[in-house]
């Protein structure tokens, strides 16, 4: 049988023999190709996932936004608009939540206040005020850190509320 025969399938670390009972190791030099194609993946990847984290907050103000949903929970909470320790959340009599906000939506600063403005720069709350949100609870701060796609600081940890637009 000839070696033509013999070899299935060419992979950029093996080549796979046409028994599949044994792997033949390759070089580990990457071609000039390999290494396109491969700078090509990581670019189609990562441009996206960096592409939507511009600055939605001012410098110092973690305000984190997360992908739109296909569905969102449907709760209501009132509460006040805050800034505790740099993070904009939402104080209740219960305590207070960190708002995990749409995305498209960004905290701006008026009058030395912090204001929250929709995908459509639409006033939604500003601090120190009354603010009305649907949405509902996320159930970890492991499942919120997922969501946003970042980790949350600790000085912003406790509980988390993710805002329906």
């Amino acid at each position: 049988m000839d070696r033509k025969r013999r070899v299935e399938k060419v992979w950029g670390c093996c080549v796979q023999a046409a028994d599949a009972r044994r792997t033949i190791p390759r070089d580990n030099a990457y071609t000039g190709m390999e290494l396109a194609r491969l700078l090509i993946l990581v670019m189609m990847l990562t441009g996206p996932a960096c592409a939507g984290r511009e600055a939605v907050a001012p410098a110092g103000v973690f305000f984190p936004t997360i992908p739109r949903q296909g569905g969102y929970p449907d709760a209501l909470l009132e509460g006040v608009l805050e800034v505790r320790s740099g993070c904009v959340s939402i104080s209740v009599r219960e305590g207070v939540w960190l708002a995990l906000w749409p995305e498209g939506y960004a905290a701006r600063l008026a009058d030395g206040q912090l204001e929250v403005a929709d995908g459509d720069g639409q006033l939604v709350g500003r601090e120190g005020e009354q603010i009305r949100v649907g949405g509902g609870e996320a159930p970890s701060e492991r499942w919120a850190s997922g969501l946003i796609g970042m980790e949350i600081p600790e000085r912003c940890s406790g509980m988390y509320w993710i805002v329906a637009p």
